[in-house]
């Protein structure tokens, strides 16, 4: 559930339960109030308000209907007369008994008002059904509710008139509608109180958590991992937030590791560089000094240092276009190929300097036209790499055989280049892309080389879009494969 919905929710249920609360207090009460009632003579100014007096009305009106039809002659007896008035006076009635034309009693809270005159005769009802309410108001205090016409027991007219003081109803209401109103406050400010507990609870308590999380990682500690169930803006929260933890580690494992990277870099670059610096002034001081005291060493020191030269610019050359690679700065000029003719003129351009050395160039593929998109010069370089660095590696008593296979896959072609030389153990193999990585452990110059050039192969190769990876079996030769994207039409798969 969000937190809107959340929101909303505990908007309708500060309405709606206070509401209910009361409703349930008012039955519960009224329900109290009409069974005492019904169990006892004693009715209480709460039934009067809540069914406008209306019950002890009628039980008023009831006792003096059993009175007149059993003992009329009871309301000539002062004694009962005065206990009657007495338990009515205190729910604010009163009565007027009249015989023939005559007052024989009048309650004292109406006893100042000169209400004689003001009598209707016997037998002057309002219904014939005797039971209905005619209220004349004689002040703004008292009110007269009925009349109730019957005969003594000698035959005298006698009529009972039965009054009501209002400000005793409107005290009542008044108390009531007090205790009603402090009711609802307190309901309300219960209701508001617990609701805005649970919410808050369910949306402070995760925003704690997060806050704690937070200072964590301010303080370094990118391990700290945050998580919630729920699953509203503030578990989107966490979510974001996790993913940013996250990111942050692996910049940081990132940025540790370009350090890492950075530092071997520099390395490897200074004793690449040293090796044929070292050697150019070891050749020059020699001429200094006069050993090449022929034409022939002469010759040959200056060739020496011809080719150390070469050699620092081609690693300077090939650190250049690694730094443009691994930076994603190097423009490639993408063209669609018919990747079989492009193999088979890089193959026959490579064999006449690969037969120079002996080495057999020999390429399989398929008559299918087979289309992709590449640079084919930085593609050059790629196969030129790879056959270069696979040219080093042959046993002298084995023929040396370079093989070059283009195959057909659902959405890519596959180019492999294999050799029979000597092989990779499994523990070098993983390394081979890795730059500056060399398989012979003392690094030698024997077979010469920069330990960039697979590196800089694999760049190529992922900016194509495609992989290349490596199998190898020590003594069984060693086959590279890369892949390259289709074109269908004018588009790429």
């Amino acid at each position: 559930m969000t937190i809107k919905s959340r929101l909303r929710h505990s908007h309708i249920f500060m309405m709606l339960v206070p509401i209910i609360l009361v409703a349930m207090i008012m039955l519960t009460l009224r329900f109290y109030f009409f069974e005492k009632y019904n169990n006892s003579n004693n009715v209480n100014a709460f039934e009067k308000i809540t069914d406008g007096f209306e019950n002890y009305y009628n039980y008023i009106v009831r006792q003096i209907d059993v009175t007149a039809l059993t003992e009329p002659n009871k309301f000539e007896d002062s004694k009962f007369i005065s206990e009657f008035n007495e338990e009515i006076e205190k729910n604010g009635y009163a009565i007027v008994i009249r015989k023939n034309d005559t007052i024989a009693y009048k309650s004292p809270i109406i006893k100042t008002l000169q209400i004689e005159n003001g009598l209707e005769p016997f037998g002057f009802l309002p219904d014939k059904n005797n039971s209905a309410v005619d209220k004349t108001y004689l002040d703004e205090s008292i009110v007269k509710l009925n009349q109730k016409d019957f005969y003594f027991e000698d035959g005298s007219e006698g009529s009972i008139f039965i009054y009501f003081r209002t400000r005793e109803a409107i005290s009542i209401i008044n108390k009531l509608m007090l205790f009603i109103m402090i009711f609802i406050v307190v309901v309300l400010l219960t209701t508001l109180a617990v609701i805005t507990y649970i919410v808050s609870k369910s949306i402070v308590n995760p925003l704690n958590k997060l806050s704690y999380a937070a200072n964590e990682i301010r303080k370094g500690n990118l391990d700290y991992e945050v998580s919630v169930n729920c699953k509203d803006e503030v578990g989107e929260l966490y979510q974001s937030f996790e993913e940013m933890r996250k990111r942050l580690k692996e910049s940081l494992v990132q940025q540790n590791q370009y350090e890492e990277n950075r530092k071997e870099l520099i390395s490897n670059i200074s004793h690449d560089l040293r090796t044929p610096i070292t050697s150019i002034k070891g050749y020059i001081q020699g001429i200094k000094d006069g050993i090449a005291d022929s034409p022939e060493k002469m010759e040959k020191y200056i060739n020496t240092i011809a080719g150390k030269a070469d050699d620092m610019d081609k690693l300077i050359e090939e650190l250049f276009l690694f730094s443009k690679l691994d930076l994603k700065k190097f423009p490639f000029n993408y063209q669609k190929i018919d990747v079989t003719e492009y193999l088979k003129d890089c193959v026959e351009e490579l064999s006449f300097d690969l037969n120079k050395n002996n080495i057999n160039l020999d390429f399989e593929y398929t008559e299918k036209k087979l289309f992709c998109s590449a640079d084919v010069q930085q593609l050059k370089r790629v196969i030129l790499n790879i056959i270069t660095n696979a040219s080093k590696y042959f046993y002298n008593d084995k023929g040396p055989k370079i093989v070059i296979t283009l195959v057909d896959k659902k959405d890519n072609v596959e180019i492999s280049i294999s050799d029979n030389g000597i092989g990779m153990s499994s523990e070098i193999l993983p390394n081979i892309f890795d730059r500056f990585y060399r398989g012979d452990s003392a690094r030698n110059t024997t077979t010469g080389g920069s330990g960039l050039g697979l590196a800089i192969c694999r760049s190529i190769i992922e900016e194509h879009g495609g992989i290349i990876w490596a199998e190898s079996e020590l003594g069984e030769g060693t086959c590279i494969r890369f892949t390259l994207p289709k074109v269908v039409g004018e588009f790429l798969r």
